[in-house]
């Protein structure tokens, strides 16, 4: 009887774990910086109410609230107060910061710094 009560204790636990994981996800991205043309490192943007719904497999840009770029790899959805550009702007943060992934990748910068990085997306 111990034993079919650890178990059920057992599979509690994990039903309770399965769905407070399914309530919110991480938002992943890397920060662009205009003045060197680079993208920072990976790292955690947010962490997203609701469940993950899957990556999107497209790089994608986002504005956060102080107007700097980040680029995501694979994320369909991103913190609520941040705008995901779907047509950058020529000469806009985020056309910098595509063309940046395009070219150099993530964690790794232009051989000469600086971009304009000016225009603001729409």
């Amino acid at each position: 009887m111990g034993r079919a009560t650890l178990l059920l204790g057992l599979s509690s636990v994990a039903a309770v774990v399965g769905c407070q994981s399914s309530s919110a996800h991480a938002f992943y991205a890397s920060r662009f910086d205009p003045e060197t043309g680079c993208l920072d490192a990976l790292s955690l943007g947010d962490v997203l109410d609701g469940p993950d719904p899957g990556p999107c497999n497209e790089t994608k840009c986002w504005l956060d609230t102080r107007g700097d770029a980040h680029v995501s790899l694979s994320m369909c959805d991103g913190p609520p107060d941040w705008t995901r550009v779907d047509a950058p702007l020529p000469g806009s943060k985020c056309e910098a910061a595509l063309r940046a992934m395009e070219t150099w990748g993530i964690g790794h910068c232009a051989p000469d710094a600086g971009v304009d990085g000016g225009g603001d997306e729409g």
